[in-house]
């Protein structure tokens, strides 16, 4: 949203001393820079983002190790703030987690996947609402690929793509025992949602 407090516009009707320009050619300056400093800032924190997830790499975590304790090593580690709702929900003997609509950033989620090993009784897991995209979604497949007791997630609502699509596809693929996926709201390719639904229905009927 385009606003005008980056600079001290004049007020309608009193000119600038000095400036050459009208209070409305003013004004419509102030715009034009404050626009042009949310998209940069836009871009930033794209790039950030990139090149977080690409340099991010998967903890070596002791079975042992308190869930806590590894969210918040993990939240120092890329430079987050610990989400208190989130960290009062790992506990190691939950079967279900349900972090919907937690607006952590994009950025936030990293540390919670890195906990997902040590939640060794988990089944459902909920990142509905999250603003999952697809570099996300490949780290996320990783952990999905290889956990030992998931069953379900629900991914509804996220903007990511037939990239972020395709790893899940290869995490239900590789982990049999993940029957159901909700993809609600997921904008894919009808292909592509068949066939991760083919998947899902072979790893029902083998479990």
């Amino acid at each position: 949203k385009a606003t005008v407090s980056v600079l001290n516009c004049s007020a309608a009707g009193a000119p600038t001393p000095g400036c050459g320009v009208t209070p409305s050619e003013e004004r419509m300056a102030c715009v034009s820079l404050t626009e042009n400093a949310w998209r940069m800032q836009t871009l930033d924190t794209v790039a950030r983002i990139e090149d977080v997830v690409a340099m991010w790499s998967t903890p070596a975590v002791d079975p042992g190790a308190d869930p806590r304790a590894l969210y918040d090593a993990e939240c120092e580690r890329v430079n987050v703030r610990p989400n208190k709702t989130i960290r009062k929900l790992l506990d190691a003997g939950a079967t279900s987690l349900d972090i919907s609509r937690q607006f952590v950033g994009t950025l936030g989620l990293l540390p919670l996947f890195a906990v997902l090993p040590l939640l060794t009784s988990l089944q459902h897991l909920s990142l509905a609402d999250c603003h999952l995209e697809s570099p996300l979604v490949v780290i996320l497949g990783q952990f999905i690929a290889e956990h030992p007791t998931l069953r379900t997630l629900d991914l509804s609502r996220n903007p990511f793509s037939s990239l972020g699509a395709q790893a899940l596809l290869e995490a239900v693929s590789k982990n049999t025992r993940v029957h159901g996926v909700a993809l609600g709201g997921v904008e894919l390719t009808p292909g592509l949602l068949r066939k991760i639904g083919d998947r899902l229905e072979r790893n029902a009927q083998s479990a």
